[in-house]
């Protein structure tokens, strides 16, 4: 599971949606793996049964994403 609190989206379902169309990654909402879905809201479970290649692609596209990402305060 990954933490997606830092993206500033507060609802897991539309950035997994997000992540699709922007950056070609899929990933399963963390609230439809918990009895108390928004205990899961800011997480996203990925998958990484694939060929190297595929999860180098996906990792790049990854980090394209985190470097768009706004900034984390240090007060968090």
């Amino acid at each position: 599971m990954t933490d997606i609190s830092a993206f500033g989206i507060q609802d897991d379902v539309t950035f997994a949606r997000q992540l699709v169309a922007d950056g070609g990654v899929a990933a399963v909402p963390g609230s439809s793996l918990y009895s108390d879905p928004a205990s899961g809201r800011q997480r996203l479970r990925f998958h990484f049964a694939r060929r190297l290649e595929t999860l180098e692609a996906a990792a790049e596209r990854l980090h394209r994403l985190r470097d768009r990402a706004p900034a984390k305060s240090s007060g968090s």
